[in-house]
């Protein structure tokens, strides 16, 4: 399961992702977690009916929807960018999901606010966020691309010129046809 595998540069540098995550994923629902600290402390209200009122508002999809934005948006100028060259097709393919899921996303919310499609909010939420690990695992491969050379794109031209170097050589030694005459 190669597609998995960036994800063990987490592991490996678990500060720089703490910190990504703290800024990134925590802050970026300040919205949502200020709602519920006015909510229980001001209004009295119950944290469920908060989050209730969030989901309900779409509060869920909009952060969704600038998270996967924002992610696809620099996995892509990492994908440009003259000093990547690895991982080209990783990258692509899942930035692919990520415009899929970004499409998806702004296509139910609609629905979702008139009453249909309710569920797809918490489905998008998760799915969002763990993209976004994917995305961000996948900005630090370049940084280790050593560990990670069995991840890079077939090269396909240079299995163009192998190919074509094997059949130079087996024509430099070959010294007989198929039938056995002189060559």
């Amino acid at each position: 399961m190669k597609f998995i595998e960036p994800l063990r540069l987490i592991k490996a540098n678990d500060l720089p992702f703490k910190y990504w995550l703290l800024f990134t994923i925590l802050a970026g629902q300040s919205g949502i977690i200020l709602n519920i600290i006015i909510g229980v402390y001001r209004d009295n209200e119950s944290i469920w009916c908060i989050l209730e009122d969030s989901y309900l508002n779409g509060e869920f999809y909009t952060y969704s929807i600038a998270l996967l934005s924002s992610m696809i948006g620099l996995v892509f100028l990492d994908l440009i960018s003259a000093d990547s060259q690895h991982f080209r097709q990783i990258k692509l393919n899942t930035i692919i999901i990520g415009a899929l899921l970004l499409g998806f996303s702004a296509v139910t919310y609609p629905f979702m606010s008139k009453g249909d499609l309710e569920w797809t909010q918490l489905v998008i939420y998760i799915l969002s966020i763990s993209l976004a690990i994917y995305f961000y695992a996948l900005l630090k491969l370049e940084e280790n691309h050593k560990k990670f050379e069995h991840l890079y794109d077939i090269d396909y031209s240079k299995a163009d010129d192998d190919t074509v170097d094997n059949i130079k050589k087996s024509a430099e030694t070959t010294n007989t046809d198929k039938k056995g005459n002189k060559l």
